[in-house]
């Protein structure tokens, strides 16, 4: 494993123009203040390491100082391990000096600091200059290594596994919270360490909410349903929507349906190594406007995935950024009709040179969304 972090690293660096910076300081304050690249760098599966470092240097090497809570779930890494007394903040600072001394230029990503540990920083490494290198974070970690491949997939077949267990689940009468207390528990029991994030399950008019929060309201006969859910797997995120109609199928919420369907598959076929991220959101936006649906697509049609659900690049109006193979996707369309509801289907793909390759293979037809 430490081969592959010494990859990591080193492939920051490449990105990073100043060839003067000799390291990289990620700093977590406390959660939820905790930047995803600490875990990147450190391949740490267990803890969550609040006011703790990792530090990177150009030579591919990794060390964490950490106080003695995590001490145990960061010597398991095989990295160099610091351990100090997380009450005095001076023993921290003495062992950044320590390892930084008479180095000029350190790289830090602002995106994911704190006010207050950056001040922290640049006061206990006055002697060094700070400089942000979160875009040369941000372009290493979009494109995924082999193993974060295998643990994306492994998240992706585990929410794909739980659609069954959802469907055959959801009954007229239930509460949208208990629902998504199952959704949780069946991806946990087929092997997540939890929820990617908090799951969605929005039943009736409350789908036209793309971020609703489930409530305790019931679902009734013929409401269309929205559940965005995903597993995390040793860190790593899927994020899968799929729209069920209970009962009372009918035609407008068909139409609705069919017509976000074949905006997904229209994005999909422009998806391969080269393709623009903008023309990925205008073929959805093209289908779902011709089909009656103007202004009632209110979101990006996708975003990349890893450590993060939302991982850095989105598909957008703005994207006009050449995807690369390697990049992990969701493809995520979706028609939003207040005060009726609301119809998403979202799967997570990976960019190759010729096209794409699905994670994400739960049904998604219009037959296979209706529960009787």
């Amino acid at each position: 494993m430490n081969s592959l972090l010494n990859e990591r690293v080193e492939k920051i660096f490449e990105k990073i123009g100043d060839k003067e910076v000799s390291h990289i300081i990620i700093n977590n304050d406390v959660s939820p203040h905790i930047d995803s690249t600490f875990f990147y760098l450190t391949g740490v599966t267990s803890g969550i390491f609040e006011d703790s470092f990792a530090v990177a240097s150009a030579n591919g090497d990794v060390t964490i100082i950490t106080g003695t809570l995590e001490a145990e779930s960061a010597r398991k890494t095989g990295l160099k391990v610091i351990v100090v007394d997380k009450k005095a903040h001076g023993d921290f600072k003495s062992s950044l000096l320590r390892l930084l001394k008479n180095h000029k230029k350190i790289g830090v990503n602002y995106s994911g600091l704190t006010a207050k540990n950056y001040l922290w920083l640049c006061d206990a490494l006055k002697d060094s200059k700070i400089i942000d290198i979160g875009n040369s974070i941000e372009r290493a970690r979009i494109i995924k290594d082999e193993v974060e491949l295998k643990l994306i997939k492994k998240a992706a077949e585990i929410a794909s596994a739980s659609f069954y267990p959802i469907k055959t689940a959801i009954k007229e009468g239930l509460k949208e919270t208990e629902m998504a207390a199952l959704v949780d528990y069946n991806m946990m029991k087929l092997g997540a360490s939890g929820a990617s994030f908090e799951t969605i399950f929005a039943s009736g008019k409350n789908g036209a909410e793309p971020h609703y929060v489930p409530r305790k309201d019931k679902i009734l006969k013929g409401d269309l349903i929205v559940c965005d859910y995903g597993a995390r797997y040793k860190r790593y995120c899927s994020d899968t929507t799929r729209t069920f109609v209970m009962g009372n199928a009918d035609g407008k919420k068909k139409k609705i349906y069919n017509t976000v369907f074949e905006a997904q598959k229209a994005s999909l076929g422009i998806i391969k190594a080269g393709a623009v991220g903008l023309d990925v959101y205008k073929a959805a936006v093209n289908v779902i406007d011709k089909n009656g649906y103007h202004g009632l697509f209110t979101h990006n049609v996708g975003h990349s995935l890893g450590l993060d659900v939302h991982d850095s690049t989105t598909l957008n109006p703005y994207g006009e950024f050449p995807l690369e193979e390697g990049m992990v996707l969701t493809v995520e369309p979706g028609v939003y009709i207040p005060g009726f509801g609301g119809v998403r289907i979202e799967d997570d793909i990976v960019v190759t040179k010729k096209g794409y390759d699905v994670l994400t293979t739960a049904p998604k037809t219009w037959e296979d969304m209706i529960i009787t």
